[in-house]
């Protein structure tokens, strides 16, 4: 029993960087629905999503952080299975890479990566800004 738990020890820096994508990706599923919103929405509190964004990345450091801190104590007095610690962490990145991956490819299979909302047609071009008339 202890040769698996010692085959299984990583680096803390290791474990950080595991933890913090695989909190970055789930608080990244946490912001799909958003793309629902309708864009009335985002004009209105669009100002704000710069700090959810700056705290969701510190809200992931942290507690990945926290959580290396406690599963790094817990590996060094042989109390912790770190494979399956492992395990879970890289499924999460996996699925959230696969879901990324196959939402950027079916928006160029439906050609719906550059399409133009028709209310932009509409604006003159003084107003639109410079990401609206890339």
């Amino acid at each position: 029993m202890t040769q698996a738990l010692s085959d299984s020890r990583t680096s803390w820096f290791f474990k950080f960087c595991e933890c913090a994508l695989a909190a970055i990706a789930l608080l990244n599923l946490l912001l799909f629905p958003l793309e629902f919103l309708p864009a009335s929405f985002f004009e209105k509190y669009g100002q704000y999503f710069e700090y959810l964004l700056a705290g969701m990345v510190g809200a992931a450091l942290l507690g990945s952080l926290l959580y290396v801190w406690f599963w790094h104590r817990r590996e060094q007095a042989n109390t912790m299975h770190s494979a399956l610690q492992h395990a879970w962490l890289q499924g999460i990145i996996r699925y959230w890479l696969a879901l990324s991956i196959s939402s950027y490819g079916f928006a160029k299979i439906l050609k719906t990566q550059f399409q133009t909302a028709d209310y932009f047609l509409d604006m003159p071009l003084g107003v639109v800004s410079g990401m609206g008339l890339t």
